[in-house]
């Protein structure tokens, strides 16, 4: 900003900040509903409930804390990650299809 505006830095930033509140408000609402779908759907997903299981069994009964019975959970519940993955089809991709970008657009 030139020394000579009649708004100050800190003015101009809380003015941009105002003018651009409701594009924040929109992104952040938005990011929250794809979230809270997925989260959603993850608790009707079997490998989820499986390891929720555990992470609470953890907690209840052997004292771990929240973040230490997630990880311990996940781990003991791995082969069910690999169930998963033993069914998964991996697509048949060319290295064409890898460089290809898509265009923006315009």
């Amino acid at each position: 900003m030139e020394e000579d505006s009649d708004v100050s830095d800190n003015e101009a930033r809380e003015d941009a900040y105002e003018d651009m509140k409701s594009v924040y408000r929109t992104a952040m609402m938005n990011s929250f509903a794809n979230k809270l779908l997925w989260f959603e759907a993850m608790k009707r997903d079997p490998v989820y409930k499986s390891v929720r299981k555990t992470i609470n069994r953890l907690i209840d009964t052997e004292g771990y804390e929240q973040g230490e019975a997630l990880k311990y959970g996940i781990l003991k519940r791995q082969f069910l990650f690999d169930k998963v993955l033993d069914i998964y089809n991996i697509p048949n991709v060319s290295e064409d299809d890898i460089n290809h970008q898509p265009e923006s657009p315009e």
